[in-house]
């Protein structure tokens, strides 16, 4: 349960230099319905990005060509790692609150370990 982010697709953009995550990949896996409403209600825009043909072609003709949306889609958003995190926390399956206790382990083990 330590990185329960290894079912998500992860893309590199590096136009950008970052990493990133689908929002619609998160969407499945940590059970949000409306994933735009949980990103626009939670996230900090550092933490995603709205990819368009019009503002990123070459960027989202590479995610069209990735197989994982149908051609009539008009924007892909995507996630940061913290952002991913973020739904995490907000999530309210199983799944999720199992990975975030996990992280907070990790956490107060790692404080406790440096002193900190």
């Amino acid at each position: 349960m330590k990185n329960d982010f290894t079912h998500l697709t992860k893309i590199r953009i590096e136009e950008l230099n970052k990493e990133f995550y689908l929002a619609k990949d998160i969407s499945k896996h940590w059970g949000h319905t409306n994933i735009s409403q949980a990103i626009s209600r939670s996230l900090p825009k550092s933490d995603y990005i709205i990819i368009s043909r019009k503002v990123y072609p070459d960027i989202f003709n590479h995610l069209l060509d990735l197989k994982a949306f149908r051609k009539q889609v008009q924007q892909i958003i995507l996630v940061t790692e913290e952002g991913a995190l973020n739904l995490a926390i907000r999530s309210n399956t199983k799944k999720s609150k199992e990975f975030v206790n996990s992280i907070v382990s990790e956490i107060v083990k790692a404080r406790k370990e440096f002193g900190i």
